[in-house]
């Protein structure tokens, strides 16, 4: 079907059809086929740009639109529209402002700011033009709709610059940004004065638009937006409201109001995390921060009282409290940070006006009167656990202690509150020190849990503060113990959950062995299901508590080990008995770190583990964090169990089979804790089984479009080399050495290594005669060649890649002549092999381990066997080398201990890695350098090479006339010894 307006109408009229059996799905086929041809997107436009065209054909239209901006506007988009087509497109974008829908409008806004973030400036310079003569238009016209709309657009397009961090667009917006400020701030002021006389919500809608406008330009529009007086008088304008609103909202609590108040929280918030100096040098700046201190305080009784679900107003207020908290925080953190939130240079100027708003937030704000005040507003009200928060406890105690592990305190106010209660302390600590520790020393004797709690908290908030002030040891041992034991009260449970919240902040931190042994004891009492005071909340913040416990530097294996069956038995029937997915996977996180802690001493319990895990996999659908946390735990276990790892395959293999299909969603979320639970795997294995070589394929994949888990990838593929050498070059050498010999020219220093151990594992366990063909057609061989020979080339590069060369040339040399032939007469270069061997004997002085100059010592004297005339006739430097190796080396039956200084295997705990075994193995018994007695090799190679010219004298005659005497005396008296 040819592409039509008509053609293209009827297809979008059966793509809206409801029925999914009938023309539907051709329709959407056909649109499929047209999306990448010209004019598509232009006629497409054209149709929900048609009021007299039905909705539900124009939604579809307009959907279809947008996606395509998406997807084809970029010029190096493949299919990409064209400029023609663009400029059409752009002339009638603005078309739609007088639209009444508001769904389609919010679609075709959005795809605006698209093409401009694109287009903007170059190709679309009118575009703030031509926007605000539509605004304009809309106020003289007196047209809401089309005000609303023109607003709504040039918000999405603010919205869309404003995330432009660098570049000419984000340039351009700096540019317009005063003059579109002082236009929309004047809109804002107008609409908003009106509403403010007179109820109107078209006008308060227009205002809010305004103002989430203005926020983004005063945030994201200026360097300095305090030394703009168009940003100035705008912010000096919204405190005024900002006071106005609030005093109204209790007469006119409406949901416009609310979003007023939150998108002045909003605007505050935006300016003091980008401009943090700007924001404090406005005009009433302290008075916005002086205003939400007061709401703070002015609220907190409400949040505690027993019927709060009878006012409609708490939700919103807890969220305005929230946005005041941050603030507070943030402007706390330049006091802490001196104003410097990047990494920008500031001039004289910048540093003094920095230094003038620090030290009026200091004086007027942040003086030890208000700060001392604040603190306990926030001890006695906001630390506290309010009604809501019991209420969801007893009612869903599981719901509200995984929301409450979340620490999503950016949206929460408790959390929030313990947040700025924190940076108070690690601020403002000799001003409030004594207040708290007061505060904590009354409570302990309280009769009111609640108080208790609150002080608790506090306690727990100064882990980091508290250090020098107090001994946590000693209120441990004197304290905290014996409140965890107290069981008088079933409200005690709040009591055993705020001591598992201080084990976690303060164990890291200061604690003693002695009572690390205590806690073990009392988390154990909490992780008892049988006492009633230890509820689902009590035992996972318990379970949380034991993972920072073991999860730290200070671990002590052996004062764990008695308790570790307690609690991994404790673990398990938790697992059985909580209901949620984000529960199973704390428990599991615990389970991860124990095994990880405690190695091979998990054994006894790894079948146990086993078996929950597929139940938990099955589960967690897709919920991926969770996945990510069982393919740890399985690592953890692997890695454990040693080479009884064997026992886990029937979980590893399918896991890993999921998580490396490209095709999934989950791909890219677990492929990097796949690949780390894959190579544990094939480090731990004995045999290679069938399973793991089918996920050989997926690793040839991974090498071939991965870049940055490369390195990672190697050390896999390395474990498969040295398990199943002959087996992955009879079945995949050709499509390997493809991908070495592509990635080879641009790897970096530190992937060098890991390819040419690979490359050398092959050469000591297969012989080269069984993939020489592969490294011809792969290009590889040449490759190796050209990337040794580039004098751009790292010499550390270099020399890895001659020890591959020195081990080929060892096993047959011939062949590698022939190799290197078949390199120069490919490349017309007539002078390779002479280039090849001068710079081989060259960098063997850039070779400080012996065992590497050796090894090339090997190769090189290999090819006396060729009597290759290019070769022969550089023996020079050949007994250069000899002379030196043989004077400098003592070996014994072709060891030496120099060649293990500085070895990679020579830590004694690796023996116990399967990998590490193996590669000890094969160089022990396959390694040239260990087997092989270099003065032995020199003796066969030089009579070999003197029978193969007649003898000695013919040799001589031949080879050795521009030779050194003295170098051949010296070389014939080391080898006869």
């Amino acid at each position: 079907m040819d592409l039509s307006p008509i053609n293209i109408f009827q297809a979008l009229q059966a793509a809206s059809s409801q029925d999914a059996a009938g023309p539907r799905k051709p329709a959407e086929a056909q649109l499929k086929q047209w999306e990448i041809l010209p004019g598509f997107y232009s006629m497409i436009q054209d149709v929900y740009l048609d009021r007299s065209v039905s909705l539900s054909i124009r939604w579809i239209a307009v959907i279809y639109f947008k996606n395509g901006v998406d997807k084809y506007w970029r010029k190096t988009a493949k299919n990409c529209l064209g400029p023609e087509e663009k400029a059409q497109i752009r002339s009638k974008v603005f078309n739609a402002v007088d639209e009444a829908n508001k769904q389609l409008m919010a679609q075709n806004a959005y795809a605006v700011s698209k093409i401009c973030r694109i287009d903007y400036p170059n190709e679309w310079p009118e575009l703030f033009n031509d926007l605000t003569n539509i605004i304009k238009s809309g106020i003289e016209s007196d047209d809401n709709i089309k005000l609303h709309n023109a607003l709504q657009i040039l918000n999405q397009i603010v919205k869309s610059l404003s995330a432009v961090r660098f570049g000419r667009s984000r340039a351009a917006l700096m540019q317009v940004t005063p003059t579109l400020l002082a236009f929309i701030s004047n809109i804002y002021y107008d609409f908003t004065q009106r509403w403010m006389q007179e109820v109107n919500v078209a006008c308060m809608e227009i205002g809010y638009l305004c103002l989430k406008i203005s926020g983004r330009l005063l945030s994201d529009g200026y360097e300095f937006a305090n030394r703009a007086p168009e940003a100035r008088n705008m912010f000096a304008g919204t405190v005024a409201h900002l006071q106005g609103f609030i005093t109204n909202y209790d007469n006119l609590s409406t949901e416009l109001l609310e979003k007023h108040i939150k998108g002045l929280g909003k605007l505050y918030h935006g300016l003091i995390s980008m401009q943090p100096t700007a924001f404090l040098s406005m005009p009433g700046a302290c008075d916005v921060i002086r205003t939400y201190l007061t709401i703070i305080e002015k609220k907190a009784p409400e949040f505690h009282r027993e019927d709060h679900d009878s006012d409609e107003s708490i939700e919103f207020w807890e969220k305005i409290i929230v946005q005041g908290l941050i603030l507070i925080k943030k402007a706390i953190s330049v006091i802490y940070k001196n104003g410097a939130t990047t990494i920008r240079y500031r001039s004289n100027d910048d540093k003094e006006e920095t230094k003038a708003a620090v030290d009026m937030l200091k004086n007027d704000i942040f003086n030890k009167n208000t700060i001392s005040h604040f603190t306990m507003v926030l001890l006695t009200w906001y630390l506290r656990l309010r009604p809501s928060d019991l209420e969801s406890w007893n009612d869903d105690p599981e719901s509200w202690v995984n929301e409450d592990l979340q620490n999503a305190w950016e949206y929460q106010l408790r959390p929030c509150a313990e947040k700025v209660f924190g940076d108070i302390m690690a601020n403002f600590l000799d001003t409030v020190v004594q207040l708290i520790l007061s505060f904590v020393e009354k409570a302990i004797n309280d009769d009111s849990i609640l108080l208790k709690d609150a002080s608790f908290c506090a306690f727990g908030l100064g882990s980091n503060s508290l250090t020098e002030v107090v001994d946590f040891n000693t209120m441990f041992e004197n304290v905290f113990q014996a409140q965890g034991y107290i069981n008088s009260s079933a409200d005690y449970k709040i009591i055993r959950r705020r001591l598992c919240l201080i084990i976690q902040e303060w164990v890291s931190v200061k604690c003693s062995s002695e009572n690390r042994i205590r806690i073990y004891q009392l988390l154990t009492n909490f992780l008892n299901a049988e006492d009633p005071l230890n509820d689902i909340v009590v035992q996972l913040t318990a379970v949380q508590a034991l993972r920072f416990t073991i999860d730290d530097w200070d671990f002590e294996i052996d004062g764990f080990l008695p308790f570790l069956n307690g609690f991994i038995d404790r673990i398990f029937k938790l697992m059985d008995q909580v209901k949620q997915i984000e529960s199973k996977l704390h428990l599991l996180q615990v389970i991860s770190v124990i095994t990880d802690r405690v190695g091979l001493k998990i054994v006894p319990y790894a079948d146990a583990i086993l078996k929950i895990l597929p139940t938990l996999w099955e589960q967690a659908q897709t919920e991926h964090i969770i996945k990510g946390v069982i393919l740890q735990t399985l690592t953890n276990l692997v890695n454990a169990t040693g080479a009884g790892s064997s026992s886990c395959h029937f979980i590893v293999l399918p896991a890993l089979k999921t998580c490396l299909d490209r095709s999934l969603d989950s791909y890219d979320l677990l492929f990097e804790d796949a690949l780390m639970l894959w190579d544990s795997t094939v480090k731990k294995t004995i045999n290679l089984t069938d399973d793991l070589i089918e996920l050989f394929p997926h690793l040839l994949d991974c090498l071939d479009r991965s870049t940055e888990s490369l390195y990672f990838l190697l050390t896999i593929l390395e474990s498969y080399v040295l398990l199943a050498p002959e087996l992955i070059i009879s079945k995949f050498a050709l499509p390997l050495f493809t991908i070495f010999a592509r990635c080879i020219p641009q790897l970096s220093l530190d992937t060098v290594g890991p390819v040419t151990k690979i490359l050398s594992a092959f050469t000591l366990q297969v012989p080269i005669e069984s993939y020489g063909e592969s490294l011809v057609q792969s290009n590889l061989f040449q490759v190796l060649v050209e990337t040794t020979l580039d004098p751009n080339n790292s010499p550390i590069a270099i020399v890895q890649y001659l020890g591959v060369f020195a081990r080929m040339s060892f096993s047959r040399p011939d062949l590698v002549i022939q190799l290197l032939h078949h390199v120069a007469h490919t490349n017309g270069n007539s002078d390779l092999l002479s280039n090849f061997f001068e710079l081989w004997f060259e960098k063997i002085d850039n070779m400080g381990h012996p065992k590497d100059r050796k090894l090339n010592c090997l190769g090189l004297t290999s090819f006396l066997k060729t009597n290759e005339p290019i070769f022969m006739s550089k023996l020079n430097g050949l007994f250069g080398v000899w002379s030196q190796l043989l004077d400098e080396i003592n070996e014994s039956q072709g060891d030496s201990d120099l060649y293990y200084t500085n070895d990679d295997f020579a830590d004694p705990e690796q023996l116990c890695d399967e990998h590490t075994k193996r590669h000890l193995t094969l160089l022990k018994t396959n390694d040239i350098v260990h087997i092989v007695s270099l003065k032995d090799y020199i003796r066969d190679s030089l009579n070999f090479a003197k029978e193969a010219n007649g003898g000695e004298e013919g040799f001589s005659q031949r080879w050795l006339s521009q030779t050194d005497p003295h170098v051949l005396e010296m070389v014939a008296a080391v080898v006869s010894k």
